[in-house]
């Protein structure tokens, strides 16, 4: 099993980690679409290429594409893996930071989830696990005096893909789209546009907004016209696109946040890098990731033992 992050938890880190700046170059991009790698000939639409930006290498997606991806990421993940850092909130920050190993296809997940409370800067860890298909087990690890819990709860509330359900997804190419197909977020009712919230079946919510980010998304990307897609750049070995754009202020109002940018994996609307700054360019919210790993790359996720849980007290649901 991977070991637990290591939290430096000082007030001079935490003012280091809200002041830095935007970090990553962004790349140029072309607007030549004959740069299209492959023979094949792809006929676009017109009133969409307006939104397609052109690299020297790949093509990004649409704006409609990106958000539609953003809202439905598991219906593009099977196994995922890695770190996280993530701060959110303004007069009061919350700040999480774990490690996971999600098996999508079999739902099969672990998580071990710092949070941290930004008036003590005291730790609770959070150790999730779901893997036997009955129950979900949490150890919970608390700061001061009160006692460690293992809960275990089991039945048809446990989390599983099966509780799923995805907003209608945009086609990958719209100009083989048929007539009859979704092509764009205006054509979608507020039923299916808020249909995933919530779909999280991880249990691991804390630090769950950069791998199904729907009310993020919503919240920043659901107006067009607030933001761009300027180029594309590789993190972590994937291939991103770069996102900056205007918070909506009834939204971005709640972190301080009044600009962003996001560095968006093309293949599956995953959130790599989100940093929200406010009107003098200091970071009020991030998300922070690291050893990210996709598919058959992604480590495997550890079992739970009756022995994961000796020395907590042990609760039943």
């Amino acid at each position: 099993m991977k070991g637990v992050m290591k939290l430096i938890l000082s007030a001079a880190v935490l003012n280091t980690l809200l002041l830095c700046a935007a970090c990553g170059n962004q790349s140029d991009a072309g607007t030549n679409a004959g740069e299209i790698q492959g023979e094949q000939e792809i006929q676009i639409q017109a009133d969409v290429m307006d939104e397609i930006v052109i690299t020297e290498e790949t093509m990004t997606l649409t704006k409609d594409q990106l958000y539609y991806r953003c809202m439905n990421t598991l219906e593009y993940l099977d196994q995922l893996s890695g770190s996280v850092s993530t701060l959110y909130g303004n007069t009061t920050p919350h700040i999480f930071e774990g490690e996971f190993d999600f098996d999508f296809a079999n739902d099969t997940y672990h998580a071990v989830v710092n949070a941290v409370n930004a008036s003590d800067l005291s730790v609770s860890q959070i150790n999730e696990y779901y893997n036997d298909g009955e129950d979900y087990v949490t150890l919970c690890d608390y700061s001061g005096e009160q006692e460690d819990v293992c809960l275990i709860e089991s039945g048809s509330s446990c989390p599983t893909m099966e509780n799923v359900v995805f907003a209608n997804a945009c086609p990958e190419n719209i100009a083989e789209a048929s007539a009859e197909a979704v092509t764009s977020v205006e054509q979608l009712d507020e039923e299916q546009l808020h249909a995933t919230y919530g779909a999280d079946p991880t249990g691991a919510h804390e630090i769950g907004t950069f791998f199904i980010p729907q009310e993020m998304s919503v919240g920043y990307l659901q107006n067009f016209d607030n933001w761009e897609i300027t180029g594309t750049q590789e993190v972590q070995g994937r291939t991103c696109a770069v996102v900056t754009g205007t918070a909506n202020p009834e939204y971005g109002g709640r972190f301080g946040v009044e600009t962003f940018e996001i560095l968006v994996d093309q293949e599956t609307g995953v959130w790599m890098q989100f940093e929200g700054y406010d009107a003098e360019g200091a970071v009020q919210s991030y998300v922070y990731t690291s050893d990210i790993a996709f598919g058959a790359d992604a480590q495997p996720v550890p079992e739970f033992t009756e022995e994961c849980a000796e020395g907590y007290v042990m609760e039943t649901f």
